[in-house]
């Protein structure tokens, strides 16, 4: 479910989502890469398990820097864990150097939410290699799109930043 899709300049090309119907990975990310330009794909890779134990992960977010800086090709994927049975919520974020073999440690986008839920990662990257993600937090009464900045290719961002909320 929650299919994606990125894209890169040389070729490369990631098709992945969140897997279910399997008990001890509920809710983990693959992906399926292809090297030659979507002729065929390998078997599927895994960004990060999911489990009833240690939450499910929702709606993943792929992106490629495909701008010029030196870390072109860099793969970033962000999504929503839900923890608790499914109570509790956090935007979290990884990248990978290696195509995908290999993920950095996540790193927190958002705390754990227990009065509200986030979910809905995007990412986009600026044309120096700037890392946006952004996602949108909601609670009973309101709902806030959120964003933050990295300007370090995705090893640190700045606080978020309400970008817009509704009633």
């Amino acid at each position: 479910v929650d299919p994606i899709v990125a894209a890169s300049y040389n070729n490369l090309f990631f098709v992945g989502g969140v897997t279910f119907g399997f008990p001890e990975q509920i809710g983990s990310i693959i992906f399926y890469r292809s090297e030659n330009n979507g002729i065929d794909f390998s078997g599927p890779i895994t960004v990060q398990l999911g489990s009833e134990t240690d939450g499910s992960n929702d709606k993943p977010f792929f992106q490629i820097d495909n701008s010029p800086s030196l870390f072109s090709g860099r793969l970033y994927a962000s999504y929503a864990r839900f923890t608790k049975k499914l109570q509790n919520t956090q935007m979290l974020f990884q990248f990978s150097d290696d195509f995908g073999d290999s993920w950095s440690p996540i790193f927190q986008i958002t705390d754990v939410k227990e009065e509200s839920k986030v979910n809905g990662a995007n990412i986009a990257v600026g044309a120096h290699g700037e890392v946006y993600v952004g996602w949108i937090e909601l609670t009973p009464e309101t709902a806030i799109f959120w964003v933050r900045r990295s300007t370090d290719f995705g090893v640190n961002f700045t606080d978020p930043v309400p970008v817009a909320m509704f009633t």
